[in-house]
């Protein structure tokens, strides 16, 4: 589950063009290239995640780090608030069952030179979760 968010993060990041890869909770990956989504095989995923929990965790870290230093410069406390509040939203959508269409429309608003805004991308899919079962 927690590699949902972690692939967010790293994969969906840096450039709104580029091809942005997102792992759901169930295990599938789903690969977004412009407004085209193709989900691949529950098998490939789990073994592609296998090999990178680790190193994706520690890029996710710096990737926070990052963020909350170029918005706070030497203000520290700020920074820990930041950062703190990015990896609560991380681990809350982590606990979600989040559909793709869902996670892919909003991973797309909220990325910026630093990744996924996790904190606007927890409330980005609440919202629309909210207003989805309100249908």
């Amino acid at each position: 589950m927690r590699s949902l968010i972690i692939t967010i993060i790293l994969l969906a990041g840096f450039t709104a063009q580029a091809q942005e890869t997102f792992t759901t909770s169930g295990g599938r990956t789903v690969v977004v290239e412009g407004e085209t989504c193709r989900v691949l095989p529950k098998e490939t995923a789990e073994s592609e995640q296998s090999n990178t929990d680790q190193s994706q965790l520690k890029e996710l870290a710096a990737k926070l780090k990052e963020r909350c230093q170029a918005k706070w410069g030497t203000n520290y406390r700020m920074q820990k608030f930041c950062r703190d509040q990015h990896l609560d939203a991380a681990r809350s959508l982590t606990a979600m069952t989040i559909p793709n269409e869902i996670l892919a429309q909003c991973a797309r608003k909220w990325t910026d030179q630093f990744g996924v805004n996790m904190r606007m991308l927890k409330f980005c899919v609440e919202q629309q979760i909210k207003a989805k079962s309100a249908l």
